[in-house]
């Protein structure tokens, strides 16, 4: 069985990755044979043909995200790749905890795609790099192919977009270092799949003991207006997008953070919404579901923004060309050593 990655000249093998199985000549067959192997083969070719042809149907999944392109169609030239395992002196280390052009562009993706100031997502959550080539819609969607819809529960989970407290946003901080670690006494450090990446929000780690920590009090948002960092404000409400599913692992967890809800915040009124506990429940999905449609490039429709088709959106404003901020010298980071 081979594992393979996508690459400028085409589909290399990755050899660390390959398990070898024996296999006799019953595996060996002709695919117009009359054979059980061979039935079996057309059945699913012609499964696959079907599904190909209602993804791109007037109808079908693509149209109801507004997406007008096919599955296959390019959307970037890539120059470089944008691994999501980090790999340091040829060793894997899980993922990354700074800052990379990957978790950058994914980031991004959701602020453009939802107009949101801040975004974050779950390291364990991205499921696939962006290869040096040729970047697809299908590409976008095997990044962010977990998690289902809140609307309607199709594959790849919802974009949220909705207004989050400062002192909600230090919980989020909290959190990411926490489920983050350090090898080689601390001087590599690795995410988990807790890891929570943001774009437009930063802050300074401290590193005790070989445990990373947070520094809330030296948490910054970017103000697009100003161009500029400003000091988090706990009571301040924050236009925020993040995953659907994002919402299903923090709604148990803020509590023990900051003690107070993973919930839409009025700022006005310094209150929170009454999202239904039960984050499986038809409740708890009617909750949320509002906040993915006609949302940001898609607002005044009512077609649901997800978290694959933010990065779809995104990758059409650059012209055919994956933009130069997401060189590894060039990306903003996010997490910053706290000074001793």
């Amino acid at each position: 069985m081979l594992s393979l990655k996508k690459t400028e000249s085409g589909w290399e093998w990755i050899k660390g990755e390959t398990r070898n199985l024996d296999l006799t000549d019953a595996y060996v067959f002709d695919a117009s044979a009359d054979t059980a192997e061979a039935k079996a083969y057309n059945k699913l070719a012609a499964l696959v043909s079907q599904f190909d042809a209602e993804l791109v149907s007037g109808d079908g999944y693509f149209a109801k995200l507004g997406i007008t392109e096919g599955a296959n169609d390019v959307l970037l030239k890539v120059d470089q790749a944008m691994p999501y395992i980090q790999v340091v002196d040829g060793k894997e280390y899980g993922y990354t905890y700074v800052q990379s052009p990957l978790t950058a562009f994914i980031g991004d993706s959701f602020n453009y795609a939802s107009g949101s100031d801040v975004s974050f997502f779950f390291g364990g959550y991205v499921r696939s790099s962006v290869f040096a080539g040729e970047f697809t819609v299908t590409d976008a969607f095997n990044i962010q192919s977990t998690g289902e819809s809140a609307i309607d529960r199709s594959a790849g989970s919802s974009l949220i977009v909705a207004p989050l407290s400062g002192l909600q946003l230090m919980g989020i901080c909290a959190f990411d270092a926490m489920c983050s670690g350090t090898a080689a006494d601390g001087t590599i450090l690795y995410g988990g799949a807790g890891t929570l990446h943001s774009a437009g929000m930063r802050y300074n780690y401290t590193l005790t003991d070989g445990k990373l920590g947070c520094d809330t009090g030296s948490i910054e948002i970017f103000n697009k207006e100003t161009q500029t960092w400003e000091a988090l404000n706990p009571a301040k409400a924050y236009l925020c997008s993040f995953t659907f599913e994002s919402t299903q692992n923090l709604v148990s967890y803020m509590p023990m953070l900051v003690k107070v809800p993973f919930a839409p915040y009025d700022e006005a009124t310094g209150t929170y919404g009454a999202v239904p506990a039960d984050n499986t429940s038809d409740e708890y999905y009617a909750f949320w579901a509002p906040y993915a449609k006609g949302v940001g490039v898609l607002e005044g429709t009512e077609l649901e923004l997800k978290s694959w088709t933010a990065m779809y959106y995104y990758a059409k404003t650059m012209n055919g060309q994956m933009s130069d901020a997401y060189l590894p010298e060039n990306v903003i980071q996010t997490r910053f050593p706290a000074a001793k």
